[in-house]
């Protein structure tokens, strides 16, 4: 016998609660988005990320698809929303490192001229 899970949730919590777990859970999806829902949410379109990017729309389609993008890309693209992207390296036995300027060129030193 299936049992749906608002009928699990109408015996378990009083309105109230449920109201607060779905809440809760709103809030919880916005800190997981995919790069597709990030830039909806800052009412953004692919084709004027593309052309602050100077790219093609096919190109921001294709990285919010991509399973794995480059970290320098995925850095651009979100500078083109004006946001900054910030890695953050945890472990169990000390306080979370945020690492600096991971996924950005840095300048190459010139050459002397002979």
């Amino acid at each position: 016998m299936t049992v749906k899970f608002e009928d699990v949730m109408r015996e378990l919590f009083t309105p109230k609660e449920r109201a607060a777990i779905r809440r809760d859970a709103a809030a919880i999806a916005k800190r997981h988005m995919a790069l597709r829902e990030l830039r909806e949410a800052r009412n953004r379109t692919q084709v004027a990320i593309a052309r602050k990017l100077g790219v093609r729309q096919v190109s921001i389609s294709r990285l919010e698809s991509r399973e794995d993008p480059r970290l320098s890309t995925l850095t651009r693209y979100i500078d083109a929303m004006g946001g900054q992207l910030h890695l953050i390296v945890e472990f169990p036995e000390q306080e979370p490192v945020m690492l600096r300027d991971v996924g950005r060129r840095q300048a190459k030193p010139r050459k002397k001229a002979a």
